[in-house]
């Protein structure tokens, strides 16, 4: 996959997050709750490409598409890249960006809330509680710091 922006933080309300019991993440209707996570730009090769690697084929996971609240980035967009430099430059720099994002989120004047449509992968064939896979704990794990870090709540 190419580096594409980072677009937005978004919300999908209605859903929690999971593990089933594959041991993989997912997510599950849940009305009381909500899940946060980050929008990215993608084209048709980088769908495929997901499709791929979540497993759309085996039927693992199913593409959908769902209405999302968005709130925009302080900067605008950002490219995947410079995110990783700011992460790999240590939490200073990173937080430091992360709190721009939290006074953006906090300025309700100056935050724009708006209804996006977005793809989202979601198992409906495995729902069930489940236990962590061995090795998907650490990337889960870094991915949800680094997620922190651009905004997203824990």
């Amino acid at each position: 996959m190419s580096v594409k922006p980072l677009q937005r933080l978004t919300t999908l309300t209605g859903y929690r997050s999971q593990i089933n019991e594959r041991g993989v993440a997912n997510i599950v209707e849940s009305p009381p709750d909500c899940v946060e996570g980050l929008l990215f730009s993608i084209d048709d090769s980088d769908e495929k490409s997901l499709d791929r690697s979540e497993g759309v084929r085996p039927g693992f996971y199913e593409r959908k598409t769902m209405l999302r609240v968005s709130r925009g980035l302080p900067q605008g967009p950002l490219k995947t890249t410079y995110m990783a430099r700011q992460l790999q430059a240590g939490p200073s720099r990173a937080k430091y960006l992360a709190q721009q994002q939290q006074d953006e989120k906090n300025s309700v004047a100056r935050v724009s809330r708006t209804g996006v449509y977005a793809l989202v992968y979601v198992s409906s064939r495995y729902v069930q509680e489940g236990c962590i896979r061995e090795g998907f704990a650490d990337r889960m794990k870094a991915a949800m710091a680094d997620a922190g870090l651009l905004g997203v709540s824990r």
